[in-house]
């Protein structure tokens, strides 16, 4: 049957080149999906192999940041402890001083030195790493470094600050000038976690002299500074509860 003239103008011939063009342009986009595909496959399957790598690298790169820092930064806690410490040259033996620069910008409208002062809380926790290293590892001057720390503490105990005397709250004091003797400016006081923290540090190092012999020293130097802090503790627990709980409603 002939083709109406009219439609057969409208059809193109059918030929070989007109196949090509058309499978063409889907073999090309067909080719894309595939290579893609392929690429994501490979991606998705190497990805855990990347993660390792770079976790490895991390690792070895966070080990020899603490390799390097330690010593750095145990020079300088060292060189902040009154008595031998380089850093702090006039400031009572055992003291830990927050900052040894004589003037803080930042702080300037506060009060001048604002970090020259023995903070309760900041040389507890300081001692209790120092205790730690010292138990791992035996270091003689380390240890009078510790039992100079003691000493200190025990006086600081009986200084009557803000915060009250021994018998009164004064443990909670939160700090102290760089002579042992007592801060009465203004400052958020009393800080109740101050003697918790510092019995902490100490509990750590007489369980060692008791573990190493030395149990007459845990007794005589050592806890009558625990037994003051834990007293205050079974004293105040509940005021620093009752401040939390008020925290937490705000």
């Amino acid at each position: 049957m002939d083709v109406v003239p009219y439609l057969s103008s409208l059809i193109p011939p059918f030929s070989l080149l007109n196949l090509t063009t058309v499978v063409h342009p889907i073999m090309y986009s067909l080719s894309s999906v595939l290579l893609a595909g392929s690429l994501a496959l490979q991606t998705a399957f190497s990805l855990p192999q990347i993660k390792e790598r770079d976790s490895e690298i991390l690792k070895r790169a966070v080990d020899s940041f603490i390799d390097i820092e330690t010593p750095i930064a145990y020079a300088g806690v060292l060189c902040n402890i009154g008595g031998t410490g380089a850093c702090v040259a006039g400031a009572g033996s055992g003291l830990v001083i927050a900052g040894p620069g004589k003037t803080s910008p930042d702080f300037a409208s506060l009060e001048a030195n604002v970090n020259n002062y023995d903070r309760t809380r900041d040389a507890a926790l300081t001692f209790k790493a120092l205790v730690d290293a010292f138990i791992v590892n035996y270091d003689a001057d380390l240890q009078n470094e510790i039992e100079a720390y003691i000493t200190a503490q025990s006086r600081l105990q009986t200084v009557n600050t803000p915060s009250g005397g021994l018998s009164s709250g004064g443990l909670a004091e939160p700090k102290y000038l760089a002579d042992g003797s007592a801060f009465t400016g203004s400052w958020g006081r009393p800080q109740r976690d101050g003697p918790a923290l510092r019995a902490t540090a100490l509990i750590a190092y007489s369980k060692w002299l008791i573990a190493n012999g030395y149990t007459s020293t845990a007794n005589d130097l050592v806890w009558p500074v625990i037994q003051n802090d834990l007293s205050y503790v079974t004293q105040y627990w509940y005021f620093t509860l009752k401040f939390r709980s008020y925290l937490l409603r705000r």
